[in-house]
C-alpha cells in the first residue's frame, strides 16, 4: 500500500514489486518523502524513502531514511 507519494511520481504495484516513474519539474527541486506499507494477517511494516530532486543535469538521489 502506498501511504505517501509526491504528486509528480507514479507508482505501480505488481505483486511484490513497486515501479516508480515520473518527471519532476523545477518547482519540485528538493526532498520528497515516499512511504510504503506492507501487511498480512499477522503484522505490518513501513518503509520510508526520500527522493531528492536536484537541478537539471544532475542525477536524482534516493535515500532510505527508515523502516518501521
Amino acid at each position: 500500500q502506498i501511504i505517501e507519494l509526491p504528486a509528480w511520481l507514479d507508482a505501480t504495484l505488481d505483486g511484490n514489486s513497486v515501479l516508480f516513474s515520473g518527471t519532476p519539474g523545477l518547482e519540485e527541486v528538493g526532498p520528497h518523502p515516499i512511504v510504503l506499507e506492507a501487511s498480512d494477517d499477522n503484522s505490518s511494516t513501513r518503509a520510508i524513502f526520500t527522493v531528492n530532486v536536484g537541478l537539471p543535469g544532475y542525477l536524482p538521489v534516493v535515500e532510505q531514511a527508515a523502516s518501521e
